[in-house]
C-alpha cells in the first residue's frame, strides 16, 4: 500500500467517526445536566464511546506510520525464457539477446499469457530483426534504445527509463507494482551458472524483493536457470550500468539506469 493510500483511509476513516459522533446520543438527560467531568467518569455510554475513539485512533496512527510492503506481482506471474531457449549459445542474436528475451518476459507479464520455447525463439529473433531495421544494431542496446524498441515493436507506451538509481528506487518502483528491467555488467552478478566470467554487458528482469532476505527476485535471461533468480540487492545495485548502444562500444560516462514498465491496469 502506497503513502498516498494509507493517508487517503486514514481521511475517510476520520470522517467516518466525526459522522458517527454526531449520531451519539448527548450524555446528560433532559431532566438532570451533569457536569462534563462526572458525565466522562459516569456516564457508560460516554465511557464506551471514548474507548472506540481511542482504539479508532491508535489504528489510524498505525495505518499512517505503517512501513511500505513489497507487492509481489504474484497474480500476474512473470514468464520465463532463457535468451537462448533450446541452449543454441553460438548463434549471436541468441548470445547478444538478454535485451530482446528481457522484452519478451515482459510484454507476455503485460498480456498475463505465457509462451512455449518455440514462440519465445521466435520472438526473441523477430525483435533483433526489428532492431536492426529501427536503430541499426541487434547486439547490446541501451536502456534508452531499448525502451523504444520495446515502445514500438509493442505498441505500448507505458515504460520510462529512470536514470542515477540505486536498490531503493528499485524496491520503490516494486512496491507501485512495475516490472523492473536493468542493465548490468554481469561479470559482477557472480552467477555461477553464466560462461565464466560472465557477460559484460547483461540485461535482467527484477519482479520482486524479499525483505527478509535482502535479495531482489529476477527472471535472469543469462541461464537456463534462471527463473525465479535471486540477487542480493547490494550485488545488483554495484552491477547496474547503462552500457551504450552496439557491441562492446567504449563506455567513458558510465550511468545506473532502470527501465520501469507499468502494467496495463
Amino acid at each position: 500500500m502506497t503513502t498516498k493510500q494509507r493517508t487517503l483511509i486514514a481521511i475517510i476513516t476520520l470522517g467516518l467517526l466525526l459522522w458517527g459522533l454526531a449520531k451519539l446520543p448527548l450524555p446528560y438527560t433532559q431532566e438532570k445536566k451533569l457536569n462534563p467531568v462526572n458525565v466522562a467518569n459516569t456516564n457508560p455510554q460516554f465511557i464506551q464511546n471514548n474507548t472506540v475513539i481511542s482504539q479508532l485512533t491508535n489504528e489510524i496512527k498505525s495505518t499512517i506510520s505503517a512501513p511500505a510492503k513489497i507487492v509481489p506481482l504474484k497474480p500476474r506471474p512473470v514468464p520465463f525464457t532463457a535468451q537462448a531457449p533450446f541452449g543454441d549459445w553460438q548463434d549471436p542474436r541468441q548470445q547478444d539477446g538478454c535485451e530482446e528475451a528481457s522484452l519478451v518476459m515482459a510484454w507476455h507479464w503485460i498480456e498475463g499469457t505465457t509462451f512455449t520455447k518455440s514462440q519465445a525463439l521466435d520472438e526473441i529473433l523477430a525483435i533483433s530483426a526489428f532492431e536492426e531495421k529501427t536503430i541499426g544494431e541487434w547486439r547490446s542496446t541501451s536502456a534508452e534504445d531499448t525502451a523504444k524498441i520495446f515502445r514500438e515493436y509493442y505498441n505500448y507506451n507505458n515504460i520510462t527509463v529512470q536514470h542515477d538509481i540505486s536498490a531503493e528506487d528499485i524496491k520503490a518502483s516494486l512496491i507501485d507494482g512495475n516490472l523492473v528491467l536493468v542493465p548490468t555488467d554481469g561479470r559482477k552478478l557472480g552467477n555461477p551458472y553464466y560462461r565464466q566470467p560472465g557477460p559484460p554487458e547483461h540485461m535482467l528482469v527484477i519482479f520482486d524483493y524479499d525483505e527478509k532476505t535482502d535479495e531482489f527476485v529476477t527472471n535472469d535471461p543469462g541461464t537456463r536457470r534462471g527463473q525465479n533468480y535471486r540477487y542480493k540487492s547490494n550485488v545488483v545495485a554495484q552491477a547496474i550500468v547503462d552500457y551504450p548502444t552496439g557491441h562492446r562500444e567504449p563506455n567513458p560516462n558510465p550511468q545506473t539506469a532502470m527501465i520501469i514498465i507499468q502494467p496495463s491496469s
